[in-house]
């Protein structure tokens, strides 16, 4: 199983994540890819996890994708189980799911250099 996340700047043509969630839900579920999906300040943070298949082709179509830019892949690992695993793509929405959802990212983000560490908390409003 493939785990990556990537940050990525929004642009006017960005929906909301509730939107894009909804618009990526069916696809998501029948490919078996699962995730945590935070918008902050105007930058996604998205981490996808499923077959290694199915997230690598994922990947690419976002790549594609014009609704932002500035795309950086943060990590790419191969797990042996799903961190995000109950639903197709969570989305935070209350304080608990916040609090939670951030840990679990940044137990996913362990493997990365600092830099990107200390990036990831400035830009969602985190203490380092």
């Amino acid at each position: 199983m493939l785990q990556l996340a990537y940050m990525s700047a929004s642009t006017p043509k960005s929906p909301d994540v509730h939107t894009l969630s909804r618009q990526a839900s069916s696809r998501n579920f029948a490919e078996e890819i699962t995730g945590v999906l935070l918008h902050r300040n105007g930058h996604f943070l998205h981490i996808i996890e499923g077959p290694k298949e199915y997230v690598e082709n994922l990947f690419l179509r976002i790549i594609a994708d014009d609704r932002h830019k500035n795309l950086h892949l943060i990590f790419r690992k191969i797990v042996t189980r799903r961190q995000f695993s109950s639903s197709s793509m969570m989305i935070p929405t209350s304080a608990l799911d916040k609090n939670k959802n951030i840990d679990m990212v940044r137990d996913a983000m362990a493997c990365t250099a600092s830099d990107v560490r200390i990036s990831f908390e400035s830009i969602f409003g985190l203490e380092a």
